[in-house]
């Protein structure tokens, strides 16, 4: 991430269904127009989606908060929380596409949960300009990562901690040296998953996989890491 060098890639410019991996950039494109401390109040519009573990009617978060709910339990109705917070889906919608744009990240976004409705994909991108997103997220929002990095998390609402919010990477604890997780998956999209791992001290890798399946985007990932870490290391 710090030389933007790609060690490895395959299929690196196919344009490919981002799924919940979307989330990261609903994280940085909020945090880029407010502050981290934004009090969010839940609505039961935003909250329509389904299961939700942790968000009630009428709840009052900060945004940091909020965003590493959204991220670790890869919630729907926390993306569209935060979404309905900066005035609706369409505006919100707006300023991400636009923020990638001048990120300089091919982009397209229609759903700010990255779900696949309608027939259009939520999110579509390839895999180097999902590798360079985590790296703007590293920079931006390192406390809010660090969150995805445990098996297990606690976030707190304005009626107490919402504890033992499980992340939907569960496997994440058997890397060492793990910055950041997000998974994604629809049945459009197959299975995503991208993490941050610093493989050496001071050397911060990121490594993407799009479109496997639901339980091979974990094995997929744990074997580009044993070799990754075998090449670095034998050199």
């Amino acid at each position: 991430l710090l030389t933007h060098e790609v060690i490895a890639s395959k299929n690196e410019t196919a344009q490919l269904p981002l799924a919940s991996l979307t989330k990261v950039m609903t994280a940085i494109s909020s945090t880029l127009h407010t502050s981290k401390d934004e009090k969010i109040i839940i609505t039961k519009k935003s909250i329509e989606d389904g299961f939700d573990l942790g968000l009630k009617n009428n709840q009052v978060w900060n945004l940091e908060e909020l965003l590493k709910y959204t991220l670790v339990f890869s919630s729907n109705d926390g993306a569209q929380a935060v979404a309905d917070s900066f005035g609706g889906s369409a505006l919100f919608l707006e300023q991400m596409n636009a923020d990638a744009k001048r990120l300089g990240l091919n982009f397209h976004f229609t759903d700010p949960a990255g779900r696949d409705l309608h027939g259009e994909l939520g999110g579509r991108g390839d895999v180097v300009d999902v590798a360079k997103l985590f790296g703007i997220a590293r920079k931006q929002i390192p406390g809010i990562l660090d969150a995805t990095t445990k098996k297990r998390q606690t976030v707190e609402a304005s009626n107490g901690k919402v504890s033992g919010i499980p992340n939907t990477n569960q496997e994440i604890q058997t890397i060492p040296g793990a910055e950041a997780s997000k998974t994604g998956f629809t049945n459009l999209a197959g299975g995503n998953l991208g993490i941050i791992v610093d493989v050496t001290v001071g050397h911060p890798i990121a490594i993407i996989v799009l479109g496997s399946t639901r339980e091979g985007r974990f094995k997929d990932v744990d074997k580009l890491y044993k070799a990754l870490r075998e090449s670095l290391l034998s050199n």
